[in-house]
């Protein structure tokens, strides 16, 4: 399962969690004191899609960071390694692209001031 899926459904355990009680509470309040029941429902629902997006985001982002935290470092090096060779301007196979198989560089970024190859 994504890490959003995932991040999703607990969002909805945590939003049912709050906002079942809360629901419940506060109909029977407003039904108590003669308050609009209605309205407080028509809030409710309005503040659970709040509550819900929140917590998904939440849970997306803390997922994410226990994600990285829980890398071996290893790993971590290898990614290092692996985007400074790339910046480097070699290939992975370790080959410099801007040189040819002979030992002559490429093109019109030659060290050569005279032109001549």
């Amino acid at each position: 399962m994504s890490r959003f899926w995932q991040s999703f459904f607990y969002g909805l355990i945590v939003t049912i969690s709050i906002m079942g009680p809360t629901f419940g509470f506060g109909v029977l309040w407003m039904l108590g004191t003669g308050g609009d029941a209605v309205a407080f429902a028509a809030d409710c629902i309005k503040l659970s899609f709040v509550v819900m997006l929140f917590s998904t985001w939440g849970l997306y982002e803390l997922h994410g960071m226990l994600e990285r935290a829980n890398r071996p470092r290893s790993e971590d090096r290898d990614h290092e390694n692996r985007d400074r060779l790339n910046q480097d301007g070699r290939n992975r196979d370790g080959k410099n692209p801007h040189v040819s198989a002979d030992g002559e560089k490429n093109g019109k970024n030659s060290d050569d001031k005279t032109g001549t190859k």
